[in-house]
């Protein structure tokens, strides 16, 4: 508390030393918070690169490694899963290279500066302790500092959410202009964090929406009307002003990336989708997706009794405080309920990461209850055993440390457990590779998530300046192959999670199998090349994953052990199909054509892209069969690539093949063979072969022929 200093010099005290101030200072609120601070800090930083990036991590940053700003826009709008704003935190740091502590840094800061907002949020909205409370449980618990450790926008996001939150409060209680504007800044910059973010403005404004009604019917702000009814009424319409204009600026911010969202929405697969299939919800379920969030044994008590002390804080004046964390977790909640109605339990637990503040907010209240609860008893106890009342300061302080120290002892465990909480170990598998292969082998991914270790394990081998490259095993084609051929390499697969034990059981005692954290590292025998290894390591694949038969078909094939049948297409030098005609021509669409057994496309920059399509109906399902061409683009600014849509006799689309995104054809500047092989699924009555460009340029196919593998 503030004295006045006296009136005359001579009653003046003297000067504190500075150290005493400085204590003083420290023991402040604000100078615990700034300890909690650097604490919080210390715990994010600590580890930061000690484990392997994982897949959605590293397409973070492949995403972020445009040359300029505008690259990495333009493959964000590639896509519209993603906001941009983390992406382009990374790519201001480009210069310092690409290692796990660089590229989780943004996320670390992210989550230390959000211990520091969340002191000042739970001071605003209660009192310094409920602050400092939810400042220390931010700052250690397992959950936060997860998302603090990884390359992903959820930091960000948490972090944003807490600003809006604050902002809204501040600006529907305080009224200066500056809190509106805070308000649009941290909504914007939360919108561009993640889709998510939207159903975080959508409550901001849904509770400065509630506060100003509560405010015209009861006079709830500030806690009395105003005197004076002109003066009531120019307050409640200049905040009424101040909101519309505060949600326009945020739609005027938030337009451009409105198409994103767009993109988001049309696509299920990328969306949150409706309803999951029926599902009956338990209370086991809850329990376990509450856990996920660190609310189980003593945190969930906390978070319960804060719920009990919130309706306490409702009759001390603070009902939009309430208010604020009703909504701020209700809203979103009541959303996915919509979407998702039980099977919302299935939901990963980052998608639900920006609530995780206002549930510790939760905590702090609950524990704030349990000090003064602790603080009522030890006054009552002492006054029974000694007839006299101690100092309410002094108790205060006592019940804050031991629930200090209980927090502590509960929590320090469980985070030192979660440091060494695995990733799939992409580094690790990368590095054992190495050392052990020479240059010129092959990795090929096996199994399901196969594109999971194409990308991440492929990532990490260039990262370490390997020419090792990784191949899907349902994709073998040509360049795969020339590899293989060559003398002196090896053969690794990896199979992305283990398979069960029952499939471990029968890989055959001669292949050489290493466990690492998410992955499987297979070595068949080194009894013949390298093509013969791919071979007997995708015989074994195929007691698993049967597609992967027909890659091992292929590698025999060109190795002279299996023949081919004959080709049933038709001569690239047969006149393309006139008006009406039957479905044995190609169909071309403007801008490809048919001269010198060629198949030219040129397209402009008006066209969207050029196709020449055929459909093959002489196919059987379940054989394996092979794609032969050659194609060229070397001037083209875009894609070339082969698709093959497998259909059933009523038309319904069965798969894209290969890999449900085509095959996408390396740059080349001359005509160069290309091959790929695949099964046909069951039920399939016709195939679809596409051949397309996309961009602008030329682009050429040639020598086309589809054969069955026999």
């Amino acid at each position: 508390m503030l004295l006045s200093s006296p009136s005359t010099p001579s009653q003046r005290l003297p000067d504190e030393p500075a150290g005493r101030r400085l204590l003083a200072g420290l023991l402040s609120s604000t100078g615990i918070a700034v300890l909690i601070v650097v604490m919080g800090a210390a715990a994010r930083l600590v580890n930061l690169g000690s484990r392997s990036l994982w897949l959605d991590e590293i397409l973070t940053i492949l995403r972020a490694r445009g040359p300029a700003i505008s690259d990495v826009i333009a493959v964000i709008r590639a896509t519209p899963d993603q906001m941009p704003l983390y992406e382009l935190s990374l790519w201001l740091l480009r210069g310092f290279g690409e290692s796990e502590f660089i590229v989780r840094l943004p996320s670390a800061l992210a989550g230390s500066a959000l211990v520091w907002v969340m002191y000042w949020l739970g001071k605003e909205l209660f009192n310094p302790l409920v602050g400092l409370f939810a400042a220390l449980l931010i700052a250690i618990l397992p959950f936060g500092i997860w998302y603090s450790q990884e390359a992903r926008p959820y930091a960000f996001l948490m972090l944003f959410a807490s600003c809006q939150a604050l902002a809204a409060y501040r600006a529907v209680t305080n009224h200066y202009f500056l809190n509106w504007l805070s308000l649009v800044l941290f909504s914007i910059l939360s919108l561009y964090t993640h889709h998510l973010g939207l159903l975080m403005t959508a409550s901001v404004f849904t509770f400065v929406g509630l506060a100003i009604l509560f405010n015209v019917g009861r006079g709830w702000l500030g806690g009395a009307r105003s005197s004076a009814l002109s003066d009531d009424r120019l307050r409640i319409g200049s905040q009424i002003g101040f909101a519309l204009m505060a949600a326009g600026l945020v739609g005027l911010g938030y337009w451009p990336g409105f198409t994103l969202l767009q993109g988001f929405l049309a696509r299920p697969e990328l969306g949150f989708g409706g309803p999951n299939a029926a599902y009956t919800l338990t209370w086991s379920d809850v329990q376990t997706q509450l856990a996920q969030f660190d609310l189980a044994g003593l945190m969930l008590a906390l978070f319960i009794v804060g719920g009990l002390a919130g309706i306490h804080w409702l009759g001390r004046g603070r009902r939009l405080a309430v208010l604020l964390l009703a909504v701020w977790l209700i809203v979103p909640l009541a959303a996915f309920w919509w979407r998702k109605e039980s099977s919302i339990v299935f939901l990963a637990q980052r998608h639900l990461s920006f609530l995780f503040p206002g549930a510790v907010v939760m905590l702090a209240l609950g524990t704030h209850g349990l000090v003064s609860g602790l603080g009522w008893l030890a006054r009552q106890l002492s006054r029974y055993v000694t007839n006299s009342w101690p100092s309410n300061i002094l108790v205060q302080r006592g019940a804050t440390v031991m629930m200090g120290l209980l927090l502590l002892g509960w929590i320090y465990p469980r985070l030192m457990a979660s440091y060494e909480r695995p990733k799939e170990d992409y580094r690790g598998a990368a590095q054992r590779i190495i050392a052990t292969s020479p240059p010129n082998s092959t990795v090929i991914a096996i199994g399901k998530g196969q594109s999971f270790v194409v990308t991440s394990l492929g990532f990490y081998l260039k990262h370490l300046n390997s020419p090792i490259p990784v191949t899907p095993g349902v994709l073998i084609d040509n360049q795969a192959i020339e590899r293989l051929q060559q003398p002196g390499g090896d053969v690794w697969g990896v199979v992305f999670t283990p398979i069960d034990e029952e499939k471990e059981r029968i890989i055959p005692p001669d292949f050489k199998v290493t466990p690492m954290t998410g992955l499987l590292l297979v070595r068949p025998p080194r009894t013949g090349g390298a093509a013969e290894q791919a071979e007997a390591l995708l015989r074994w694949g195929s007691t698993f994953q049967s597609v992967l038969e027909t890659s091992a078909n292929f590698v025999a094939f060109k190795g002279g052990k299996t023949k081919l049948g004959p080709n049933l297409l038709p001569d690239l030098r047969a006149p393309a199909a006139p008006a009406g005609a039957p479905t044995e021509y190609w169909n071309l669409t403007p801008g490809a054509r048919l001269s010198d057994d060629k198949l030219s496309f040129v397209l402009t920059p008006t066209g969207e892209m050029v196709n020449a399509t055929f459909v093959i109906r002489k196919v059987q399902p379940g054989e394996n069969y092979a794609l032969f061409f050659s194609c060229r683009n070397g001037d083209l600014k875009g894609d070339q690539r082969v698709y093959i849509t497998a259909t059933s006799a009523d038309g319904k689309l069965i798969d894209i093949i290969p890999s449900g995104a085509g095959y996408l054809c390396p740059p080349s500047a001359t005509l160069t063979p290309q091959a790929f092989s695949f099964k046909v699924p069951a039920g399939v009555a016709a195939l679809g072969l596409w051949l397309r460009a996309t961009g602008m340029g030329t682009a050429e196919y040639a020598t086309i022929e589809l054969r069955r593998l026999e």
